[in-house]
């Protein structure tokens, strides 16, 4: 009983362990892929198509054919950062007052980055 005890309590620290460690902003809900699939990084950033200045807090929303969501947010300098898995997705760039872009991509380059700079122009 006291070992099987000490295994949840060291698996539960483990699960907490790694979730604390997440990066702040990001919402992960992969979509269905085997176990190790290999992963694309998308990078960029997101600029006001008027002043080009970086826009911070626009969100990134990755929605994949089969199914499956990721999200990420733009930091202070308007960059971005996701590893995203293999497979054919939307993403799509949105920040409030702003209109919103959208881009298809196959992610079909294991270990590749796709480089991404979105313009987004103010709502009249």
């Amino acid at each position: 009983m006291a070992r099987r005890t000490i295994f949840v309590l060291l698996v539960l620290v483990a699960f907490i362990g790694v979730s604390c460690n997440a990066p702040q902003g990001e919402i992960v809900v992969p979509p269905p892929t085997p176990a190790g699939a290999n992963v694309v990084t998308i990078t960029g950033y997101v600029k006001d198509c008027v002043t080009q200045k970086p826009l911070s807090g626009a969100e990134i929303k990755l929605e994949y054919q089969e199914g499956g969501l990721l999200f990420t947010y733009t930091d202070n300098e308007g960059f971005f950062e996701i590893k995203a898995p293999l497979g054919q997705v939307t993403i799509t760039v949105s920040k409030p007052g702003y209109i919103r872009q959208s881009f298809y991509a196959d992610l079909d380059t294991p270990g590749g980055t796709l480089r991404l700079t979105a313009r987004l122009c103010p709502e009249e």
